[in-house]
């Protein structure tokens, strides 16, 4: 797994913010502030008198991802997705479709469907 790589307290600061928003159903904004806020507390924890971190210390906090996606994914938790196309007047629903060779997902220009 990704994470295995990191230092246990960069796992710990990113599994805090998968907690807080997987399980405590907080935002993905508000996961982005705790990831930020715990980069915040290290640094002011871990320099020195004279504002220097050790090479170790500045390798932790390089570590700790910014986004609640990127925590996701190096956890292997990012979960695959698929938008739907709404008609705003019959709630309708369109599945994306490709063109051949593109990865831009395209949807109808206007809604098929004839209710009874």
């Amino acid at each position: 797994m990704p994470v295995d790589r990191h230092s246990p307290v960069a796992q710990l600061a990113m599994f805090i913010a998968i907690v807080c928003t997987v399980i405590m159903g907080l935002s993905r904004q508000m996961g982005n502030l705790i990831l930020n806020l715990i980069n915040l507390t290290l640094r002011w924890a871990f320099k020195d008198p004279q504002e220097n971190l050790t090479e170790c210390q500045s390798s932790i906090l390089k570590q700790i991802a910014t986004t609640v996606e990127t925590v996701l994914s190096k956890f292997n938790l990012d979960g695959k997705t698929t938008v739907f196309a709404t008609c705003p007047e019959c709630h309708c629903t369109y599945a994306p479709f490709f063109q051949l060779g593109s990865n831009t997902s395209s949807y109808p220009a206007t809604c098929s469907n004839r209710p009874l």
